[in-house]
C-alpha cells in the first residue's frame, strides 16, 4: 500500500488543487486568480464598449459586421494573451521560491 503524504491527496479533486500547497503558493494562486478576473473584466468592458460603439455607428451593415467580428476576435485574443502572461509570470515566481 502506498503511503499518502496528505490526508487530502486521496480525494478526487480538481487538477489545480495541491494538497501540499505552501502559504506562498496559496498567495500566488490567489493573486493570479484575482489578476485574471479583474484585468479580464477590464479588457472585456473596454472591448465591449468599442464593439457597442461600432454597432451603433452610421456605417453600412456589411462594414459593421466585419468590424464587430474583428473586434470580437481581438477581444478574445486579448483575454487569451492575458491568461498566458499571468500564467508565465506566476510560473516564474514559483520557480524562484
Amino acid at each position: 500500500m502506498q503511503e499518502l503524504r496528505s490526508p487530502f491527496a486521496r480525494f478526487a479533486v480538481p487538477h489545480q488543487f495541491q494538497p501540499e500547497l505552501t502559504l506562498f503558493g496559496a498567495v500566488l494562486a490567489i493573486a493570479a486568480a484575482l489578476t485574471q478576473i479583474l484585468l479580464g473584466c477590464l479588457i472585456a468592458a473596454l472591448w465591449g464598449v468599442r464593439i457597442w460603439l461600432t454597432a451603433v455607428s452610421d456605417h453600412s451593415k456589411v462594414w459593421k459586421s466585419f468590424a464587430i467580428f474583428g473586434l470580437a476576435g481581438l477581444m478574445a485574443g486579448s483575454l487569451v494573451l492575458l491568461v498566458y502572461v499571468v500564467q508565465v509570470v506566476i510560473g516564474r515566481l514559483r520557480k524562484k521560491s
